[in-house]
């Protein structure tokens, strides 16, 4: 059930017990763990929304629905604007996936699905 240990009892049992729940919640992971990641690099820069957008040349609502655990992922390029936005630098890597951590190659492919 993706990252429902993440989640509370009550949550829990609901996504136990209604399906279509449980796919939605399972088909936004990806987007759920990037938009808590964006969201604490904003805070850890201490900036509001509102400064991030005039920093990275986004708007505020383009902020918010990065920050946002349903909706499409954003590209790279926009997510490198944000970043950069709170002073952080994006890095990329790749290696064959047969010499990486299973974890890391099942979030890597979350991440660009």
């Amino acid at each position: 059930m993706g990252d429902l240990n993440a989640t509370t009892g009550f949550a829990r049992g609901m996504l136990e017990r209604d399906p279509a729940l449980n796919r939605s919640w399972n088909a936004h992971a990806s987007k759920r763990r990037l938009a808590l990641w964006l969201r604490a690099a904003r805070r850890e820069a201490r900036l509001t929304q509102k400064a991030l957008a005039e920093r990275a040349g986004m708007s505020q609502p383009q902020i918010s629905r990065m920050e946002d655990a349903t909706g499409p992922l954003p590209d790279l390029s926009t997510i490198h604007a944000y970043l950069r936005g709170c002073g952080r630098v994006v890095l990329l890597s790749h290696s064959d996936p047969a010499d990486a951590p299973p974890e890391h190659v099942q979030e890597a492919h979350a991440i660009a699905v």
